[in-house]
């Protein structure tokens, strides 16, 4: 079977190379053993005393990020952050108004393609510029995550072996941590992978109806009932290996129920094995939008450009604007929400929106937020009220669900 991580579309030797441009430590291991480092004390800082990051590029390859421990180096990676970012996103958010556009399969395939690359690395750089270990937590479409896994796992295992998925097209939305859940149910397909021999049969599914239903099941070894009892505890495994293929049953059972769900195991020693995970909420969805009117305040061209794309598509009327003031020029009491980018030349945007809370203290206003050392902007805005944030660049799911739950 080919390597599967999360970082699927990029080749180890391209995140090494953008670890470097970065000039940030790393370590590169094989069962353990270093065989690739950037810095030659990586290989003599792998001691826990200097904050790292490990990712599991396969069942054999690990990769070790370390913080740099040198000020200039950190600074250039932080203020490198904001503008490798919106590169990144920028990019991204246009692509669902770009596929819309085509007709022909192969071109929605080179698309998807791109975007798939641009998210992989996003989600590197998020991995080394998060200064803190705690994952955001957002809202996600689960039908989305298990069509991406579905497709990704098609390609990566052996053509000898009979994989299928059915994932319901009915949105369902859960709220926490995308990666999470991918990297959950992917496990139980790696574990289905590997109990299965040539010919063997692997079937995902996703369903809803009052809840939301997915189930991994396959036609290999089974699980014998004694065993059964001890899969989702914490270090069991039936495997002889000297190393992990996945994160574990006992992770993706605290995953899943941390996400507000079941996982049940079904399983006929040299049968069959089927786990059924459960969720019961759908969240607030995304795509409830309104006939209603929003300020967007930028000075970024191409993002003004497809934010009115994106957000005229979910049938909001855009009015955009450059600068603080061009934004309080065009703010009248028919607005329905602003959103405000906080740095724009002439004006920027926590400035205009003082001078527009003259006018009117009810109207909600959306802030979007860069990386700066200097909070002081931001606080100054505490006394007033229906005052949101977001984080810069936008990731357009997010921006969406804050929208709806203010408008």
């Amino acid at each position: 079977m080919k390597e599967i991580n999360e970082f699927e579309y990029i080749p180890i030797s391209k995140l090494l190379e953008i670890l470097t441009a970065l000039d940030i430590p790393f370590l590169l291991k094989e069962k353990g053993i270093p065989i690739n480092s950037n810095h030659i004390e990586s290989a003599s800082i792998d001691n826990g005393k200097i904050n790292s990051r490990e990712l599991i590029l396969n069942s054999v390859i690990t990769l070790i990020i370390f913080e740099s421990d040198n000020k200039l180096i950190k600074d250039k990676v932080r203020n490198a952050r904001h503008d490798i970012y919106n590169l990144i996103n920028t990019s991204l958010l246009g692509f669902d108004y770009i596929k819309s556009k085509f007709s022909l399969k192969n071109d929605i395939h080179r698309c998807e393609v791109i975007e798939k690359n641009l998210n992989s690395v996003t989600r590197l750089l998020e991995t080394v510029f998060d200064e803190s270990n705690q994952k955001p937590k957002e809202q996600f479409l689960l039908n989305k995550v298990l069509l991406d896994l579905a497709r990704i796992f098609s390609t990566a295992i052996s053509k000898d072996k009979n994989f299928v998925y059915s994932i319901s097209d009915q949105e369902f939305y859960l709220s926490g941590i995308r990666e999470d859940i991918f990297n959950s149910v992917l496990n139980l397909l790696i574990n289905a992978d590997e109990a299965t021999s040539e010919n063997g049969a692997i079937k995902l599914s996703f369903e809803v109806d009052e809840h939301a239903k997915i189930i991994v099941e396959d036609n290999g070894s089974g699980i014998s009932i004694e065993n059964q009892q001890k899969v989702f505890e914490r270090g069991f495994s039936t495997k002889n290996k000297k190393h992990e293929s996945g994160i574990g049953l006992f992770n993706v059972k605290k995953i899943i129920e941390e996400h507000g769900g079941k996982i049940n195991l079904d399983s006929k020693e040299n049968n069959y094995t089927k786990f059924d995970i459960t969720f019961t909420q759908n969240v607030i969805r995304a795509n409830q939008t309104g006939a209603k009117t929003i300020l967007f305040a930028d000075d970024d061209e191409m993002l003004l450009e497809l934010i009115y794309d994106l957000l005229s598509s979910y049938d909001f009327k855009i009015i955009t604007v450059k600068n603080g003031n061009e934004l309080i020029s065009k703010f009248n009491n028919e607005i329905d929400l602003i959103i405000a980018d906080r740095n724009m030349p002439n004006l920027d945007g926590i400035s205009a929106v003082k001078e527009i809370r003259k006018m009117n203290n009810k109207v909600p206003v959306i802030i979007s937020t860069g990386l700066t050392k200097d909070e002081s902007d931001i606080d100054s805005l505490k006394n007033y009220n229906n005052i949101h944030f977001i984080d810069k660049p936008y990731n357009f799911e997010k921006l969406l669900n804050l929208i709806n739950s203010i408008i």
